[in-house]
């Protein structure tokens, strides 16, 4: 004979549910924040979940420091009416939001100059080798890794020849004053347009 009851849990799952251990809680926290970035590779997508990973591990972090400081932690006669007041201090979105405010994006330097920042970058792009060009250090890499003044432009006629494939295509950078694919093709999982201004190094590829 049972005893009357809303539900019924097996034993085990019971059990889980009363001992289980905190990467439940993590994997739940984390999918209520995805974020929605496409067309990356597997690798980019676990990069992306250890970084969200240790900004939760901070935001936890930083509620039980906070607790410490204002000396509430003997209050607590339960983990439970603890953990409620940790809720109650802050969610993990508002700690994300907070944090987004403050953040501001490094901005590439050179690597091989300590003053690569105070030199200007060039204004001319030349006409041949421009891929070697733009590899190099003395103003072709800075120039398209920089963050600002790449305007997409549209040219109906004549097309031009993109920098990276080789396909004929009307959108140009303002600033590299080359052509470059928008939009990704086959396998590859960004642009022609990504690929020239986020990688250190460019190379040619088939389509």
């Amino acid at each position: 004979q049972v005893n009357p009851a809303h539900d019924l849990r097996p034993y085990l799952v019971d059990l889980w549910n009363r001992f289980k251990g905190g990467q439940d809680v993590v994997s739940r926290q984390l999918s209520n924040v995805k974020v929605d970035f496409r067309q990356l590779s597997p690798r980019a997508f676990l990069v992306i979940r250890q970084i969200m990973t240790q900004l939760l591990n901070a935001h936890l972090a930083l509620r039980l420091v906070k607790l410490r400081l204002e000396d509430k932690v003997d209050e607590f006669t339960s983990y439970k009416k603890m953990k409620q007041t940790l809720n109650e201090m802050g969610t993990f979105s508002d700690f994300l939001y907070k944090f987004g405010e403050k953040w501001e994006p490094k901005k590439y330097s050179d690597e091989s100059s300590d003053n690569s920042s105070s030199i200007p970058l060039p204004t001319r792009v030349p006409k041949r080798n421009r891929m070697r060009w733009f590899n190099s250090n003395e103003g072709g890499k800075r120039l398209r890794l920089s963050t600002e003044g790449h305007t997409l432009l549209h040219a109906i006629n004549p097309k031009k020849r993109c920098l990276i494939c080789d396909m004929k295509t009307t959108s140009k950078c303002a600033k590299c004053q080359v052509h470059l694919c928008r939009f990704a093709f086959g396998q590859n999982r960004t642009s022609c347009w990504v690929k020239h201004h986020t990688r250190r190094t460019i190379e040619k590829i088939n389509r």
